[in-house]
């Protein structure tokens, strides 16, 4: 598959997502018992469809081989933070700037663990393999 099929695919398949988990936290906040009206569902959907979409259709990122795992973990680090800024403020997910900053971080630490748990994974993944070449070479 190319890399603009995955782009689509991968895109698709964040929209949908992101719509649905933006259901549910429409209705986790309320607004599903009458207090906002279908514009504001819509809005939602669409924003809530965008940021998915962004998020899991820059997981290709990981895909391009001449880059490296911090260049594209940064990449779609910052695409997210973007997205999700935009999308909060779009949605009106935080009131005041003290949750939006907690979120920053969290989602700051959740990347730093992953490039990390990544790191450490590829790099015991080269030694087994450089292991192995030795081993066929004596």
């Amino acid at each position: 598959m190319g890399i603009a099929n995955k782009i689509l695919t991968k895109s698709l398949i964040g929209f949908m997502t992101g719509m649905v988990i933006g259901v549910v936290f429409w209705m986790l906040s309320g607004h599903a018992l009458g207090e906002s009206d279908n514009a504001t569902l819509i809005l939602h959907l669409v924003g809530s469809g965008l940021f998915g979409m962004l998020s899991m259709g820059g997981t290709v990122v990981y895909d391009i081989e001449s880059w490296g795992l911090l260049k594209a973990t940064v990449f779609h680090y910052i695409t997210c933070m973007i997205a999700f800024s935009l999308a909060s403020a779009l949605l009106n997910w935080f009131t005041t700037w003290e949750p939006f900053i907690v979120m920053c971080v969290i989602m700051t630490f959740v990347y730093a663990g992953i490039w990390i748990g990544k790191s450490l994974h590829w790099k015991r993944t080269i030694n087994g393999l450089n292991e192995q070449l030795k081993s066929i070479q004596k």
